[in-house]
């Protein structure tokens, strides 16, 4: 009976051992992903920010251009009122010479 008492003893202790084992390899290996995370979250950071200024830079490389572009628009094209008051000048250009015809006509008749 000796025997079987310390078997039944042993049995808990054996079980306790092999779950704490168990335990403690789990929560270092939870401990090196979080460390992992951590590092490669500092590294992500580090990108982030590189990509944030070149992102900026590139932002205001646009909106030099942009000025740049709405300079050539405005010297090198017409505005909708230039338009009309061009075609209206021509417009009455071309009613005085049709007018002028009109005359030529009229007097050869």
């Amino acid at each position: 009976m000796n025997v079987d008492a310390v078997i039944l003893g042993l049995i808990p202790g054996t079980v306790v051992g092999i779950i704490g084992f168990f335990l403690v390899k789990t929560l270092k290996d939870i401990e090196g992903k979080i460390n992992r995370n951590e590092v490669a979250t500092g590294n992500n950071e580090k990108k982030l920010e590189s990509v944030e200024e070149k992102l900026t830079e590139k932002i205001d490389n646009v909106g030099k251009e942009l000025s740049e572009h709405k300079e050539l628009v405005q010297r090198d094209f017409i505005t909708k009122q230039e338009h009309a008051r061009t075609y209206g000048e021509i417009s009455k250009k071309l009613d005085k010479i049709q007018d002028y015809l009109m005359q030529l006509v009229k007097e050869r008749r």
